[in-house]
């Protein structure tokens, strides 16, 4: 089956980097958009994650958050 982008970027699951938890209720199936959580003031890893468009990248190390949200 044809799949466009949309449905290829939601089909892989989201992965958070090690010492970082996918927030199960942070991912948008729709959007493809997900969120990683760790304690407050973890240190954010040295290569950002790597967001299918039109996601983009950001990060919160004060709220211990990461991921790739529109």
């Amino acid at each position: 089956a044809a799949a466009g982008p949309v449905a290829k970027a939601v089909a892989a699951a989201p992965k958070c980097p090690d010492g970082w938890t996918l927030n199960a209720k942070s991912v948008n199936k729709k959007t493809g958009a997900y969120t990683c959580t760790a304690k407050a003031g973890t240190a954010l890893p040295a290569a950002k994650l790597d967001c299918a468009a039109p996601l983009g990248y950001f990060e919160n190390k004060a709220r211990g958050q990461l991921g790739c949200r529109p």
